[in-house]
C-alpha cells in the first residue's frame, strides 16, 4: 500500500508510462515530475492535444488510464456494473465514477497518497515531540534538570514573544502565501532567532549576577505531565478544527502539523513510564558511577532501551492520523475543495445517495490500511 501510494503516478495517470511519436520517444510522467521541479520545459508537440488523440507508434499506458483529475462526463456517476460509453475495455471505469465522471479507482490510489503522507510526516512530527518531551519528563524528572535563574525566566518571557512575532504577526503571509511551507520555515526560524536572543540576555545577567546564575531545578515531569492532561481533556478532532478554523487556508501541510502537534502525548506518556523504570536499573546507575554525563547516558543506554513502546504505539498513531484525517476531509475542512480523498470520497455518497460504491469502495479502503497498520503494531508488540 506505501508503494502503491508513492507511486499512484504510475499506476493511474492519463499519461503514457512510454510513448513514440514522429520517431521520438517520450517519458511523459518522469517528464512531469522534471517540469514540476523546473528540470526541463513543457513539449508543445507532446501537450499540444489530449493524450486520447495522440497517434502514437508505440505506447505503454499506465493499468488505469484515467488520473485523479479526468472527467469523462459521457460515464458521469456510473456504477461498476452499469453500461459504460467508453472507446474499448481499457477505458472502462472498473469501480465506477463519481459525479463528475472522476474515476473512483483513480481516486482511491490518489487518496491513498493523502493518506499515507498525512500518517506518516504527521506521526512523524507527533513521534519527534513524543521522544523529547518524554524523554524529558521520564528520564529528568522534576529535580535532575537544572538550569540558571536567569534562562528559566527569560526563556519563560521570550516564548509567548517568539510566538506572537514568529506565528501570529505573519499569519497574513504564511495564509495567503504561494509557499506555505516557505513561510512556516521561516517562522520557524524567527521563533528560534528571538528564543536565542533572549537566551544570549541570560547569559549577560548571569555574568552581572550571581543570584541570575544559581541553578534552580526545572520541574519537567510537572511541565510535560500538566501539558499532556490540557490536551487529552479536549477531543483531538476539536482541537484541529479549532487550528484550522484559526488558519482558514486549507492545506495538507497544515493538517500534517496540526496532527503532529495534538498525537504526541500517547508517545510521551508510553516512553516516560518506561524511562521512569529504567533510570532506577542497575546498569544506569553504574554508567553514573563511571562519570559518563547524564546526556550520554540517555542517548546511549536508556533511550535505545525504550523505543520498543515507541514502536508499537507508532503504527497505532498512523492509523489514528488518518481516520482524523478522512474525518476532517469528509466533513469538507483542511484540504483544498479539488483534493480528493477517502474522506472527500465518502462526503459524495451522502449528496448521492445512489452511489452505494462511492461509500462502500472508500471505506473498505479505509478498513483494510487501519486493519494493516493494527496488525504491524500487534506484531511489532509481539516481537518486542
Amino acid at each position: 500500500m506505501f508503494l502503491t501510494a508513492v507511486g499512484a503516478d504510475f499506476v493511474a495517470n492519463e499519461q503514457p508510462l512510454f510513448c513514440k511519436i514522429n520517431e521520438h520517444t517520450y517519458f511523459p510522467i518522469f517528464r512531469e515530475y522534471s517540469n514540476s521541479l523546473g528540470i526541463t520545459k513543457r513539449s508543445g508537440e507532446l501537450y499540444a492535444r489530449t493524450w486520447s488523440e495522440q497517434k502514437y507508434e508505440s505506447v505503454i499506458f499506465p493499468p488505469i488510464p484515467y488520473s485523479v483529475t479526468t472527467m469523462d462526463r459521457a460515464n458521469e456517476l456510473v456504477s461498476p456494473f452499469d453500461n459504460q460509453q467508453v472507446a474499448s475495455l481499457r477505458y472502462r471505469h472498473w469501480l465506477g465514477t463519481d459525479h463528475l465522471g472522476r474515476d473512483v479507482a483513480a481516486g482511491i490510489i490518489f487518496g491513498a497518497r493523502v493518506a499515507v503522507q498525512v500518517g506518516l510526516l504527521g506521526m512523524g512530527l507527533a513521534t519527534l515531540l513524543g521522544i523529547i518531551l518524554g524523554s524529558l519528563a521520564g528520564f529528568c524528572g522534576d529535580d535532575s534538570l537544572k538550569i540558571s535563574r536567569a534562562t528559566f525566566f527569560l526563556q519563560l518571557l521570550g516564548f509567548p514573544a517568539a510566538f506572537f512575532y514568529a506565528f501570529q504577526l505573519r499569519s497574513y503571509e504564511i495564509i495567503e502565501s504561494a509557499s506555505t511551507v516557505t513561510e512556516i520555515i521561516k517562522s520557524i526560524f524567527i521563533f528560534l532567532l528571538i528564543l536565542f536572543i533572549f537566551q544570549l540576555f541570560s547569559f549577560f545577567l548571569k555574568k552581572i549576577s550571581r543570584r541570575a546564575a544559581e541553578k534552580i531545578d526545572f520541574p519537567a515531569d510537572l511541565f510535560v505531565m500538566r501539558t499532556i492532561e490540557i490536551l487529552n481533556a479536549v477531543p483531538r478532532l476539536m482541537l484541529i478544527l479549532a487550528m484550522s478554523a484559526v488558519v482558514g487556508k486549507p492545506s495538507i501541510w497544515y493538517i500534517v502539523l496540526f496532527i503532529g502537534l495534538v498525537s504526541w502525548t500517547g508517545i510521551a506518556k508510553f516512553l516516560r513510564s518506561e524511562l521512569l523504570r529504567l533510570r532506577s536499573l542497575p546498569y544506569i546507575e553504574a554508567a553514573r558511577a563511571l562519570g559518563i554525563s547524564e546526556w550520554q547516558i540517555l542517548r546511549k543506554h536508556a533511550l535505545p532501551n525504550a523505543l520498543g513502546s515507541v514502536r508499537i504505539a507508532l503504527p497505532f498513531g498512523v492509523a489514528a492520523a488518518i481516520l482524523t484525517e478522512t474525518s476532517l476531509s469528509f466533513l469538507g475542512i483542511g484540504l483544498p475543495a479539488e483534493a480528493v480523498t477517502w474522506g472527500s470520497m465518502l462526503s459524495l455518497s451522502r449528496e448521492h445517495t445512489g452511489g452505494w460504491w462511492l461509500a462502500l469502495l472508500p471505506g473498505m479502503a479505509i478498513f483494510l490500511t487501519v486493519l494493516l497498520l493494527n496488525q504491524a503494531s500487534e506484531k511489532s508488540g509481539s516481537l518486542a
